[in-house]
């Protein structure tokens, strides 16, 4: 094949592996300034790979591949990207197994039936085209879940495929020379199916993974909510017993009030009645929504932190009967109301409002103790025994039920913002 076969094929191979491996990535820049970076080194490793054909010939480009393409975007896409390092690690030779397979296939096809470089352009673009409708379609969203939720040692999965990109090397040739060296091809395609088999397998387990905790989490979250029912029914007797024994009381006190209604003891009227106007507030139930469920969440959590000696301030108002699924609105108002509760050092407000179709949660609180984010800068609990699930499992929910979270912290308030539709 000519310098300008070679050429056109490196520049759409190039071009073709950039558009398939960026998706598999998270980055920390914009989306506008990340694309720029990338396209633009992309550029200008295009202009020195054809420098380099130009003045080496095509035979000695393949050798000189690792240095001029691979480790310049391996040392980009860390730079770029976020997300521990293992991870983003696993993904850039994960994406060389990839590549490995594409280009057999390829390999194989010029072998038996492609004899022009126009040709070999066209199977390359028809092959690369297929796995990136594939990927898009059914396993990009798998995938970076798994690699968001999915708490493993990242680094000793990342030998897997570095593994495999050596063993590749060593029993068999590049896939750019089993065209030449036709003894190869099986070993290449049992070496093929051997690593689909073995990615099969752990996608199958790191999904079952995945899906097993967030049911975990779930199966926590009900629990949770059953505690606080029960306890919310608990405190409902207590205070009825209480009522029982005010009312059965009733007789004694009216017999004092008129005693010393005769002896014109005043003073000792007002005391009384002031205790028993103290004593009927406590035994009022609080009303904050109509729905019993709801209301049981709200009363449990603002007494906690009235009795811590925060202020607090509610402003709930929505006249649409809840057509979201109760339970998971409680759990995530439990969650939020949990952590507010506890980091709050004055005050906490708390705004449920109907807006349309959706349901909007505000929660505010001040706070003293420094906040903790992860690497992907989520927030995580600085409680002892906490787990840091809260914000994330009702990011979660929110996001399943087409709804969103808005986190706002100034360093001293921190207000959470929370929609969900209701419809």
């Amino acid at each position: 094949m000519n310098d300008i076969g070679v050429g056109a094929r490196f520049i759409v191979t190039l071009v073709l592996c950039c558009i398939c491996y960026f998706p598999m990535n998270n980055f920390r820049f914009s989306k506008k300034f990340t694309n720029l970076c990338l396209w633009t080194f992309t550029g200008i490793i295009i202009t020195l790979n054809m420098f380099l054909i130009i003045v080496t010939g095509n035979e000695t480009l393949s050798g000189l591949l690792l240095f001029s393409v691979g480790i310049p975007y391996f040392v980009l896409i860390l730079l770029l990207s976020k997300g521990p390092a293992a991870q983003r690690i696993f993904n850039f030779w994960l994406w060389i197994n990839v590549y490995l397979m594409l280009m057999t296939l390829i390999a194989i096809c010029k072998y038996f039936f492609i004899k022009n470089y126009i040709l070999e352009i066209l199977v390359i673009i028809i092959l690369f085209s297929t796995y990136y409708f594939l990927y898009h379609s059914f396993l990009k969203e798998k995938h970076h879940r798994i690699m968001h939720e999915l708490k493993i040692n990242w680094w000793i999965v990342s030998i897997i495929p570095v593994l495999f990109t050596v063993t590749f090397r060593n029993i068999c040739v590049l896939p750019g020379a089993l065209s030449q060296n036709p003894q190869n091809i099986p070993k290449a395609i049992m070496l093929n199916l051997l690593m689909l088999s073995v990615y099969a397998l752990m996608f199958y387990t790191f999904k079952t993974a995945t899906e097993t905790a967030e049911k975990e989490q779930a199966a926590q979250d009900l629990e949770m909510q059953l505690a606080l029912q029960k306890q919310h029914y608990k405190e409902m007797a207590d205070k009825n017993q209480e009522g029982i024994i005010f009312r059965h009381d009733a007789r004694h006190r009216n017999m004092l009030l008129l005693s010393l209604a005769k002896n014109q003891k005043l003073d000792k009227i007002k005391e009384l009645l002031q205790k028993d106007i103290a004593s009927i507030s406590q035994l009022s139930e609080k009303v904050y929504t109509v729905n019993s469920m709801l209301n049981a969440v709200l009363t449990e959590h603002i007494s906690r932190a009235e009795k811590k000696g925060l202020t607090v301030k509610s402003d709930i108002k929505f006249s649409k009967p809840l057509v979201i699924d109760e339970t998971t609105l409680c759990v995530m108002l439990s969650n939020l109301l949990e952590n507010a509760v506890y980091a709050g050092k004055s005050f906490l407000e708390i705004a449920i409002k109907q807006n349309k179709n959706q349901l909007c949660i505000s929660i505010k609180n001040d706070y003293s103790e420094k906040t903790a984010c992860d690497e992907q800068g989520n927030y995580i609990s600085t409680k002892q025994a906490g787990s840091g699930f809260g914000l994330k499992s009702v990011r979660f929910a929110l996001e399943k039920s087409g709804g969103f979270l808005r986190v706002e912290d100034d360093g001293t308030i921190f207000n959470v913002f929370a929609s969900i539709k209701n419809q």
